[in-house]
This record gives structure tokens, C-alpha cells and sequence, in this order.
């Protein structure tokens, strides 16, 4: 966890006009209760923004493989159930490179779709995080040509599992390998999203933005993941 959260700061200068104030821990070397800090910053400015006592959908998304969004999610999903005491379900919506399942040593029999398809209880498809109120699910096990976001049948699932969680998390894949997060930003109540510094252009933030807002979503923040600390450590531990 420390690698991926060597820095994170808001990015306010790359998407002008998205509000930007969601979670920015610090470096490595403190990552543990500042993370932990901005965790529930993150936590406080999503019910601000979304009042629901429960059922909160929020999707985070990249642009691009490898910005640390799955990983982020994760952490963040750990902290609502273990600190915040929450009920929350965390849906791994990459039909291609699930992370979620692997990084819980969680393997999967079912996926959300499976048990709809041969009509089973939700259940099937969902796994406790042993002794939390964590809950981890794969939408869809064995992808297919056809999206199954964009159907009636993923939003009756999700209206069902509406009622029985406060949080529901889902880690989207990047936009550069799927539509599928753009079907999603419009059936969630908020959207994420995530930019590796120094790696991730503002132009293709940018259009990650637009498109986000062409489908009527609606964006909570931007994180911008990933930031090299430039000051000299000497400088950075004076006047840290």
C-alpha cells in the first residue's frame, strides 16, 4: 500500500471546474495515520455531497491501467468498514483483469451475472472479508462481447443491493480498455476519478471528464495518485 500511496493530492489545475475535494495522504514515510486521515476526509465529503443514510453508489475510474485505482478503492472500502463501521460492498466491475478477488485471496464461483442468469440468491455471488462488514463480489466472471452493465437486469441487481449495504464501491476499469465505466457513471449516485501524476497527461483527464459528463455523471472529485516528492528531503523534514 505505501508504494501506490507514495502521494496523493487533489488536482484542481488539471480539471478546471470539477470539484476537487476529495483525499490527498502524504508520503510513504507517514502513510499509515495520514492515509487513514484522508480516508475519512473522503468518507465526511462523500455523505456531504450524496445525503443518503445508505445505499451510496460511487464508482472510481482511471484513464489509464496502472494508476493505482483499484488499489485506492480497496483501501478505502477496509477503512469504511473497519473505521466508519459500515456495511460495504465492494464490486469489482473489470471483466478483463479483476484485482479485487485475488488481493482478498477470495476465488469467486459465482459472479453477479451468473446468479442472475440461473436465478439464485445474490448471496452466491458475494463474499464476506472474514470477521468485517466488508463484502467482496465480481459483477462478471467470464466476459462476453455484449456489456452487461447497459441492461435492465444489472440495474434491478443493483437497486437490490441498494438496500442491503450503506456503501457500495465499485473499482471500474480504465477508460482507455473499456466503455464499461461510462455505461456505470450514469447509474451510480457519484464518480471518482483517478490521476497518476506525472504519468497521466490533463488532456486525457480532461476527456475522461467530458465523457463522464456527456453520460450525465456525476463527478465528487478527482484524486491525483502517485506524486514524486521533489523537495529535498532535508528541506521536507524541516519544514514538514
Amino acid at each position: 500500500m505505501a508504494k501506490i500511496f507514495e502521494a496523493l493530492e487533489l488536482s484542481g489545475k488539471a480539471l478546471s471546474g470539477v470539484k476537487t475535494d476529495i483525499v490527498a495522504p502524504s508520503p510513504a514515510r507517514e502513510a499509515p495515520k495520514l492515509i487513514e486521515e484522508k480516508l475519512h476526509n473522503l468518507y465526511l465529503n462523500i455523505l456531504s455531497m450524496l445525503p443518503k443514510e445508505r445505499g451510496i453508489v460511487v464508482e472510481f475510474i482511471g484513464s489509464l491501467r496502472g494508476e493505482g485505482t483499484s488499489t485506492l478503492i480497496r483501501e478505502f472500502a477496509k477503512f469504511l468498514a473497519k473505521r466508519s463501521n459500515k456495511k460495504v460492498l465492494l464490486l469489482d466491475a473489470d471483466t478483463h483483469q479483476p484485482a479485487q478477488s485475488r488481493a482478498f485471496g477470495i476465488t469467486p464461483r459465482y459472479g453477479l451475472k451468473d446468479v442472475l442468469e440461473k436465478g439464485m440468491e445474490l448471496d452466491h455471488a458475494v463474499v464476506q472479508v472474514a470477521n468485517t462488514n466488508l463484502y467482496v463480489s465480481q459483477i462478471v466472471l467470464n466476459p462476453s462481447p455484449l456489456t452487461f452493465f447497459d441492461t435492465m437486469q444489472f440495474d434491478t441487481i443493483l437497486r437490490g443491493l441498494m438496500s442491503g449495504y450503506d456503501f457500495i464501491l465499485i473499482d471500474a476499469p480504465p477508460a482507455e480498455s473499456s466503455q464499461d465505466g461510462m455505461v456505470l457513471s450514469r447509474k451510480v449516485d457519484g464518480v471518482v476519478i483517478i490521476i497518476e501524476a506525472e504519468r497521466t497527461r490533463w488532456q486525457v483527464a480532461a476527456n475522461l471528464r467530458d465523457r463522464i459528463l456527456k453520460q450525465d455523471g456525476h463527478i465528487l472529485g478527482v484524486v491525483l495518485n502517485k506524486r514524486r516528492n521533489i523537495i529535498p528531503k532535508m528541506i521536507y523534514d524541516k519544514f514538514s
